[in-house]
């Protein structure tokens, strides 16, 4: 019986330690779905794939359903794709600078309802105006329907920040304007330069998808070499890479091996498809390299005196220390349970 005792206190002594991290419910509330238009492709997808024609007047149509018995507010926005700098395509950056091979954005010639509001158990029908102008390119425009929700949940009086817990949806809205066979797949690499960000150094190579034509599976490598130097300083490779139609993404290198010295460097750079590819050398001068190194270094020292950094260390050495007395306590049940199973057979 006091060996029973004594298991329950040091069950109630482990239960008893604050708990740090906590589950994340990740119920939906809302649904979000298409009516397929007549003009639709492909009738199997789940987002819109409509073919027009330039001039046009396109109206989608999306179901939101709450599935709770509480009143929802959603923010509805409508953005064209772009590319980020691991090459995927990002349907929900609405304040993303146009590209200059773009001539008009998703957002620029739509009109919908920024704000809806879902009463409990409610289904209601939203529709986006989407107005081609006449002189519109040929081609692909993507971009998706973002719907988020709006919950505040909780406030830190302390710190004095708002925390919202934000679930979205996003819908894909690809319109083909014309027909693709006319289309004309090419890549340009436009400006190359070393940059510091985050405490690191890259080199930053600007490669754009300049026609009204997305491209996918592509693989990147690009090798940075000093001047008549044959075997490569830094290289990397980029595989399964996305590019939205129009779109540029930052090829970034990180200048890993060593520090960067100033002094003229070549940087080759290979793009390739199934049935493609593009290739290009560029020259460029580094001229600030102490500058930059010295930035780096500067970044490392903040970044080691930042609060969350702290936070971050604090979290670990707090997880750390309850596996250790988590740890520490099985084996004392372990060896009490052995000890006592001797005692009864003695």
């Amino acid at each position: 019986m006091k060996k029973i005792l004594w298991l329950v206190g040091l069950l109630a002594l482990i239960s008893s330690i604050p708990k740090t991290y906590e589950a994340i419910d990740l119920t939906t509330e809302f649904s979000v779905n298409i009516v397929t238009p007549e003009n639709q492709i492909d009738n199997q997808l789940t987002y819109f794939d409509i073919q027009t024609k330039a001039g046009s007047t396109e109206v989608l149509e999306v179901v939101l359903k709450n599935n709770s018995n509480t009143t929802l507010k959603i923010r509805q926005t409508l953005s064209t794709a772009i590319t980020n700098s691991n090459g995927v395509v990002d349907y929900s950056k609405i304040n993303a600078k146009k590209d200059n091979s773009l001539s008009y954005r998703l957002q620029d010639i739509s009109e919908l309802e920024e704000l809806i509001l879902l009463a409990p158990l409610e289904e209601k029908k939203i529709k986006v105006t989407i107005s081609l102008p006449k002189d519109v390119p040929n081609g692909y425009l993507l971009g998706g329907l973002s719907y988020q929700l709006i919950k505040e949940t909780d406030v830190n009086e302390n710190e004095g920040i708002l925390v919202k817990n934000n679930f979205s949806y996003v819908l894909g809205v690809q319109l083909l304007v014309g027909d693709k066979k006319q289309l004309i797949s090419h890549m340009r690499l436009n400006k190359v330069k070393v940059v510091e960000q985050e405490g690191q150094i890259f080199l930053s190579a600007i490669l754009q998808r300049d026609v009204s034509l997305g491209i996918k599976d592509m693989t990147i490598l690009a090798c940075v070499y000093k001047e008549n130097d044959s075997s490569p300083l830094i290289e990397k490779e980029f595989i399964d890479v996305r590019m939205a139609p129009n779109s540029s993404m930052n090829v970034l290198t990180e200048w890993t091996n060593e520090e960067l010295e100033d002094g003229q460097y070549v940087l080759e750079l290979k793009a390739k498809t199934i049935d493609e590819e593009w290739k290009w050398r560029r020259e460029f001068k580094v001229i600030n390299a102490k500058k930059m190194n010295d930035m780096v270094s500067e970044s490392e020292i903040v970044s080691d005196l930042h609060p969350a950094k702290k936070l971050y260390k604090k979290s670990w050495s707090i997880l750390m220390m309850l596996t250790l007395i988590v740890f520490v306590v099985c084996f004392i049940i372990i060896i009490y349970l052995k000890r006592g199973n001797s005692n009864e057979e003695d």
